[in-house]
């Protein structure tokens, strides 16, 4: 049995408790980083490059080219930016790759997805030697393991020095 390259960590936590905050500042002290970090400001909320720091607003006042999950509606220009962000990650082998967050668009197969599963596939089958973070909320935590838990043999942790601490 050969050994795997890549590990998946699932940061978790409730609302509002710092989840987004403390993983992008650690990303800030990381070398070899990429994915994307979500931030909000006030009302509105932000997708952050992990790696160049560049931002962009996911959240719009109006429906027009844009997703409705939940009571916001997101920007489908941003999504797609975000896509990309993560797929150039995954294609220079980034030590680290965040995704922030896995929520309920992803679960109803909006947003990021079925892009970012199949990024995790890609990973896998080929023994990529990347470290994956995705934060999920807790209450949807069950359902994310329930969902992934076989294929990403995840380690569960609540806070970046768990991570650390593993690594």
């Amino acid at each position: 049995m050969s050994c795997k390259n890549y590990h998946f960590y699932i940061l978790t936590g409730g609302i509002k408790t710092g989840k987004s905050t403390s993983i992008y500042h650690w990303a800030e002290t990381l070398e070899s980083v990429g994915g994307i970090v979500q931030i909000q400001k006030d009302e509105k909320r932000y997708i952050i490059d992990a790696a160049s720091k560049e931002k962009k607003e996911l959240t719009q006042n109006r429906p027009e080219n844009s997703l409705s999950v939940g009571k916001y509606y997101f920007s489908k220009d941003t999504i797609q930016w975000g896509k990309e962000v993560l797929s150039q990650a995954v294609n220079t082998k980034v030590e680290w790759l965040i995704f922030d967050e896995y929520g309920i668009g992803e679960f109803d197969n909006k947003c990021f997805e079925p892009d970012v599963s199949n990024l995790f596939i890609e990973i896998i089958q080929n023994n990529l030697p990347i470290k994956c973070v995705i934060v999920v909320r807790e209450k949807l935590l069950q359902q994310f393991i329930s969902g992934f838990g076989d294929a990403l043999q995840p380690s569960v942790v609540r806070s970046i020095e768990e991570i650390q601490l593993k690594n």
